[in-house]
């Protein structure tokens, strides 16, 4: 049995913050009622290195309302003021090992958006190990998007013995609640060997500078150890923490590995929809991916997990009747049969893409994106963008070149083979399906396990479906031979059990 139901109640009003205690917090300190108004977190305003011509901004686009430890299952109500853009919720455990999550989040005329863990007709679960984040609008409810003001409710729960979870609340703001821009800072971390700044620049502007009307800012890079050169379940988390004291909040943490080593063999995957760009060091604070050497797709695969991060789901799901929830996103019936003639397919949030498709979004997409705590933003027409919240210079943003590299031309290959090397999202299960319904045979798929002059990941691919349709035996070998590459002895290995 949970602690008694009390009530938190916060209005943002500007100002210092202050607790006014009605009672005493009991059980690990919690705080069973108060009155807080919020405050500006240090450097929201920007000043310094961040303020771009235009000036700093005159009021801070991102403001924190530290509420403390709540109790599990208690209602925590939060006064959104009026023309918010967006508003972002971080709830901690306190023990990392605790899974968390937020059980309702509600309007302010009581309309559940999230209910039990969820959003009803997606497939994504706001229930995580160590921390989670949940982001307002992820719907196009008329209470969503716009915003909705006035009094919105969030219910934690968690496993945690102690009966408290920490929570946090930002909300982006302008001085006329719309859009005016904004720049994402990026921080690669990369296994050695597993990319060089120069192409991972190249990249990033490529992907991002233009993202839902945002521009590249910040890119910094950071060594990771050898350890993360493959990364599972196994140690994915341990893979995170590396993220703390990354510098420039918020900021998009991009840790670049060799291989990623899951069942459905994806290319990239972020831990959340969204994921957590004002903390680092948290289960939540970064994505992942490997790089395949084609410019094109891995532009692609960058551009699509920070879609998720910002907190954008896929627009269908392989399982039927599920995707986003946003109404000018077209739902595909059946993804493993109808694939390219799905009416999403050219959507960035597809989840099996073919990069050389346009890629779009959708203007409720970019609204998404817009409204996350991903950026450094302005608030007027014109104005410069506030410094980063923990006062890192953005003055050695790199010069990134005018011209981009030229995207590799599309291969005239059967299909099959067009899907071996498109985009797998880390959050579908392993497309073999899918290959099926392509018309690919054991045969080719053999060919190519064995085919040294295509990319691993695509022979890894390759030989895991050859095995699941009766070629294990023939494919083997690979998983005994020291002189395939790492991953591939990985993939062949995983699909022989």
């Amino acid at each position: 049995m949970r602690t008694p139901f009390f009530l938190l109640a916060i209005t943002a009003c500007g100002g210092t913050a202050v607790v006014d205690h009605l009672e005493e917090g009991k059980g690990g300190g919690m705080v069973t009622a108060a009155s807080v108004t919020a405050g500006v977190s240090s450097g929201g305003m920007g000043g310094g290195g961040g303020a771009e011509p235009g000036g700093a901004p005159p009021i801070p686009p991102l403001v924190e309302v530290d509420v403390g430890d709540v109790g599990l299952g208690m209602p925590v109500d939060f006064e959104l003021p009026q023309g918010a853009l967006g508003l972002t919720a971080i709830a901690t455990p306190p023990n990392p090992v605790n899974e968390v999550g937020f059980l309702q989040v509600a309007a302010p005329d009581a309309t559940a958006i999230i209910q039990s863990f969820g959003v009803v007709g997606t497939l994504w679960e706001f229930n995580r190990q160590g921390t989670i984040a949940a982001a307002m609008p992820i719907t196009d409810h008329p209470q969503a998007m716009p915003l909705m003001p006035g009094t919105w409710s969030f219910v934690v729960d968690s496993d945690a013995p102690t009966n408290v979870a920490h929570l946090s609340l930002w909300y982006r703001q302008t001085l006329d609640g719309k859009f005016h821009g904004g720049v994402i800072d990026v921080n690669f971390y990369v296994v050695t060997g597993a990319g060089d700044e120069s192409y991972l620049g190249q990249i990033a502007e490529s992907a991002l500078d233009g993202f839902a009307g945002l521009k590249l800012g910040t890119v910094r890079y950071f060594g990771l150890g050898n350890e993360f050169s493959t990364i599972d379940f196994g140690n994915f988390h341990d893979l995170m923490t590396e993220t703390a004291g990354a510098p420039g909040k918020p900021a998009l943490n991009v840790m670049v590995v060799d291989y990623i080593d899951t069942p459905n063999m994806p290319l990239g995957f972020s831990p959340g929809a969204p994921g957590n760009a004002l903390e680092d060091g948290t289960y939540q604070s970064g994505l992942v991916m490997m790089l395949s050497g084609d410019f094109n797709l891995d532009r692609v695969v960058l551009r699509h997990e920070t879609g998720h991060f910002a907190g954008l789901m896929h627009t269908s799901e392989v399982e039927a009747g599920y995707g986003d929830v946003l109404a000018d996103t077209p739902l595909c019936p059946d993804v493993p049969n109808l694939l390219q003639a799905c009416p999403d397919i050219t959507n960035l949030m597809f989840p099996y893409a073919d990069p050389f498709n346009p890629m779009v979004l959708t203007p409720e997409q970019s609204t998404v994106v817009q409204a996350s705590a991903l950026y450094r933003g302005a608030v007027e027409e014109g104005g410069g963008y506030a410094a980063p919240l923990d006062g890192e210079s953005s003055s050695d943003a790199r010069p990134w070149p005018a011209s981009r590299v030229a995207s590799k031309v599309a291969s005239q290959s059967p299909a099959s083979s067009r899907f071996l090397s498109a985009l797998w999202c880390g959050h579908s299960p392993a497309p073999w399906s899918i290959l099926a319904s392509l018309g690919v045979t054991p045969n080719e798929l053999e060919a190519m396990a064995f085919d040294r002059s295509l990319p691993v990941y695509q022979r890894a691919r390759a030989a895991a479906a050859a095995a699941r349709l009766g070629r294990k035996a023939q494919v083997a070998p690979l998983a005994h031979d020291p002189s395939e590459p790492r991953a591939l002895r990985i993939a062949v290995g995983r699909a022989l059990r």
